[in-house]
């Protein structure tokens, strides 16, 4: 059975899967924090606030001298590590151009408008959003049935005119093989996105010797049976 196969070989697969890759817990930026803003960058500059918090209190001009001279240093400091921190997100990303160019405009805090929300004229009124969407829904909907009320416009030919000679061949499905299970799964594309289970495909296929025998026989179920899971 296809369905009840293919539940057991999921269930396994699952517990295994999420068993060797646990979530971790990711620690986000506070809002408002650049994100090249190391923690190092951030006691530089508690240090720096510090520092003009005793000057303030003071007003010694030692007190003022070392202020001066600390907040030079973590200036420059900040700015290395903004610049390594972007340089290394370019070189990341530079094969990637949606992604590059989205990284730039945040860079120059530029906004994309999105608003294109198509809009017609209908009948000396502006029409748009769901009720356009109704309007065309009602427009297709009504093409073909419009014409077949329409007797100059009704089509009277037998539609066998329009059927070319039958192919009397006959298509059948074979076993699908180990190799050609490896061969399909090895050419999808690396994603860090999760499927409708929560799986990943990189490390599905890590783990393709192992279940290569199990898919070639659920795949083979699934033709000679011609059912498809469910699931």
């Amino acid at each position: 059975n296809a369905n009840e196969a293919y539940e057991i070989f999921l269930s396994l697969l699952r517990k295994t899967y999420h068993k060797c890759f646990k979530y971790k817990t990711v620690e986000t930026l506070k809002k408002g924090r650049k994100q090249w803003m190391t923690r190092e960058c951030l006691e530089m500059i508690k240090k720096k606030n510090l520092l003009y918090a005793k000057f303030v209190k003071t007003r010694h001009h030692n007190d003022l001298s070392e202020f001066k001279r600390y907040r030079n240093f973590v200036t420059k400091q900040l700015r290395k590590t903004k610049d390594a921190y972007y340089e290394a997100l370019f070189k990341r990303v530079s094969t990637r151009g949606d992604v590059l160019w989205r990284e730039i405009n945040k860079l120059l805090n530029r906004s994309c408008s999105r608003d294109n929300a198509l809009e017609l004229n209908i009948d000396n009124k502006i029409v748009k959003g769901q009720e356009l969407a109704n309007k065309f829904n009602v427009y297709f909907t009504t093409l073909v049935s419009s014409d077949l009320s329409n007797p100059s416009r009704a089509c009277n030919s037998d539609y066998r005119d329009f059927l070319g000679v039958p192919n009397m061949s006959t298509a059948y499905f074979l076993n699908t093989t180990p190799e050609e299970v490896l061969s399909v799964f090895m050419s999808l594309k690396n994603t860090t996105a999760r499927d409708i289970d929560d799986l990943q495909i990189r490390p599905i296929k890590a783990a393709l010797d192992l279940l290569l025998p199990v898919l070639t026989h659920l795949f083979n179920i699934c033709l000679s049976t011609g059912v498809f899971p469910e699931k």
